[in-house]
């Protein structure tokens, strides 16, 4: 196939072979010869991309003006090995996670690698700058699910790269396979109560972005993220029920609504298109205006790291899971509900019994 002109970068180009491997190159004008020259700079598979190759260009045409031999960047294309920024650009532009999920992997990336280690050809990345970076997150206080969430992207980035893209010529290794994470305490143990419920309900009933977010969210148990990746179309009013994303199982599952919700949703809906969100905010902005609201309601007195007591958004969810078990109903049908992956996360709930959940959860939430 003819090469491609690409349409970010001035002189580059790309052209598709036969296995579907990419080939990019660029063009420069020779001043000594006043000619267009032409460089392959690497394939794909190499680990090379379009930025890669805009970059090269613009060093050889530098290189150029100052009066140096531009012919040894024709051979950097052998010797060169990309940087973990490079396989950044590689992950987000083969990413199949949602739009929520990813745009936090590149925050995290942004926050917490890129300085340290970004620029750095991943040959030379080493576990011991891993645990670095982990050791100086610890010193500024993060808590450990959030170091191992930085340490879990240059994971992502690297395990992408080495699956899709791996250049056999050039030992590469991941780094993160070295460093272990650090101890995690997961679990949550706070649930609202009834009252509690009324209390969040009454308090966010005058933002109907926020109402409507706290309604769905305690009566499916769904995580924030899939909440927010609702679409109109994934709502079926005559049925009452909502098509949920599942996006950590990578599995659809089906909420339930009740009445109460579904009278907020029939004076809504019809001015959204079938995929149109149906929230218009963000994770941020949801967090922003309900913390200090579960503070002043819930978490007085309380310490900022104190799991098992403070009521945060996943609050919402394990207050589904835990007043369904509170009125009987069956462990599988809690599971079922929740979308977990295995049973065992779901014990701490209730006792085994085959449901379809449907009139529990009506029967629970009556609003």
């Amino acid at each position: 196939m003819s090469r491609i002109k690409s349409k970010k970068f001035t002189g580059v180009y790309e052209r598709i072979l036969k296995n579907e491997d990419i080939t990019y190159s660029f063009t420069y004008k020779d001043k000594s010869s006043n000619k267009l020259k032409w460089v392959t700079v690497g394939k794909k598979s190499e680990g090379f991309n379009a930025t890669i190759a805009n970059n090269l260009r613009n060093e050889q045409i530098s290189k150029m003006k100052h009066g140096k031999d531009i012919t040894i960047i024709a051979n950097q294309k052998r010797k060169h090995i990309p940087t973990l920024d490079d396989l950044l650009e590689i992950y987000v532009n083969e990413a199949t996670i949602s739009k929520e999920g990813l745009k936090k992997n590149i925050q995290r990336y942004n926050r917490y690698i890129k300085e340290p280690i970004g620029n750095k050809d991943i040959k030379s990345i080493t576990p011991n700058d891993i645990e670095n970076i982990m050791t100086c997150l610890k010193d500024n206080d993060l808590a450990n699910k959030t170091i191992n969430h930085a340490k879990s992207i240059v994971n992502t980035v690297f395990n992408n790269y080495l699956e899709k893209h791996r250049d056999n010529k050039i030992p590469i290794d991941n780094p993160c396979r070295y460093v272990k994470n650090y101890p995690v305490d997961n679990a949550r143990d706070r649930y609202l109560e009834e009252t509690e419920i009324e209390e969040l309900r009454e308090a966010v009933k005058d933002d109907f972005m926020l109402s409507l977010f706290v309604d769905i969210s305690l009566i499916t148990g769904a995580r924030a993220g899939d909440v927010l990746e609702i679409k109109k179309k994934d709502i079926n009013l005559d049925r009452k029920t909502i098509n949920l994303a599942g996006n950590k199982t990578n599995s659809k599952y089906t909420g339930y609504l009740n009445d109460s919700i579904v009278k907020k949703l029939v004076n809504y809906l019809p001015d959204l298109k079938a995929n149109d969100f149906i929230f218009n905010i963000t994770y941020k902005t949801i967090a922003d205006r309900l913390r200090p609201i579960f503070n002043n309601l819930f978490n007085k007195g309380l310490e900022k790291d104190d799991r098992t007591n403070r009521a945060v958004i996943y609050t919402l969810r394990h207050t589904f899971a835990s007043q369904l078990a509170i009125k009987g109903t069956p462990i599988h049908t809690i599971k079922k509900l929740m979308n977990h992956r295995n049973i065992n996360i779901t014990m701490r709930y209730a006792k085994l019994s085959p449901d379809s959940g449907a009139d529990e959860v009506r029967e629970v939430f009556k609003w």
